[in-house]
């Protein structure tokens, strides 16, 4: 397992590994697009061989206005413990997949939201499920991470809850990237397109201040998710520098697999205030 993750490789691209060198790692998932393979780093606690529920976590952006930013946590000793702490937290197993060209996952993370990520991170996800015989699970996705996780909604129809953080949900007004790119996926674009599930939640949850992810972007996301039938709740809340949810993203889900109505989960959000 590689220990130390630097910022030269968020700017430049991860190499991929052969088959057999990711699955040496112990922490890796080697999947395919398009004939490409690529080695996505995962971490996680509490997983068996028959996993009753989990959550899934997918981290936010490392790169802003082609800065890497965030990126202190860039060993496998922090993800470890990182993934141990939230586990305990949440009181079930929680998979944090590493997005690619990020802490230790082969591809370019210059090349996020496009096509090729969210397929690589779809793949990877349904590996670990059937690895580890899990039931039922759902996704929390915190900034950039949300935009992979609105994509996930459809190719995961058993998924029963999808938490949305301080998420890039509706990117024409957004900054700080060129969503005009190739290929860029804008989760308010796709949300019609997604039928609804009567054992699926959606939660939206940001702080009215946040700069990085507009509140409006939102509330805008949210509508278009209330007009096309889906069981889906706004929360607003205070974060962490306005903007870091990470933590309240994960309890969401797994209290929506406790079978914990809507509204109290809003009502725990808003009671435990800063959480991350």
């Amino acid at each position: 397992m590689i220990e130390e993750y630097y910022d030269e490789s968020v700017l430049n691209g991860v190499p991929a590994p052969t088959m057999t060198q990711c699955q040496a790692r112990g922490n890796g998932i080697w999947v395919e697009v398009d004939g490409k393979g690529e080695c996505l780093s995962y971490w996680s606690a509490g997983l068996t061989e028959a996993t009753p529920c989990a959550v899934f976590f997918i981290h936010g952006d490392r790169l802003w206005d082609g800065k890497v930013v965030g990126y202190s946590d860039n060993r496998s000793s922090i993800q470890r413990e990182s993934a141990a702490r939230a586990a305990a937290s949440i009181g079930m197993p929680l998979v944090k997949i590493a997005r690619p060209g990020l802490y230790g996952s082969s591809g370019s993370h210059s090349a996020s939201r496009q096509m090729r990520e969210l397929q690589l991170v779809a793949a990877a996800a349904r590996e670990i499920i059937k690895r580890y015989n899990i039931r039922r699970y759902g996704f929390a996705g915190q900034s950039g991470g949300g935009s992979v996780v609105a994509y996930l909604i459809p190719q995961f129809p058993d998924a029963e809850c999808f938490a949305f953080t301080a998420a890039c949900l509706s990117l024409q007004k957004a900054s700080g990237y060129d969503y005009g790119a190739h290929g860029i996926y804008d989760p308010i674009a796709h949300i019609s397109e997604v039928e609804p599930r009567s054992h699926r939640r959606l939660f939206i949850i940001g702080d009215e201040r946040d700069k990085w992810a507009p509140f409006s972007n939102l509330v805008e996301f949210y509508e278009a998710a209330q007009q096309g039938g889906h069981d889906v709740t706004l929360v607003r809340c205070e974060a962490l520098r306005n903007h870091v949810l990470d933590a309240t993203g994960q309890d969401t889900v797994a209290w929506v697999l406790q079978g914990i109505s809507s509204s109290e989960i809003a009502r725990r959000i808003l009671a435990r205030g800063i959480n991350n």
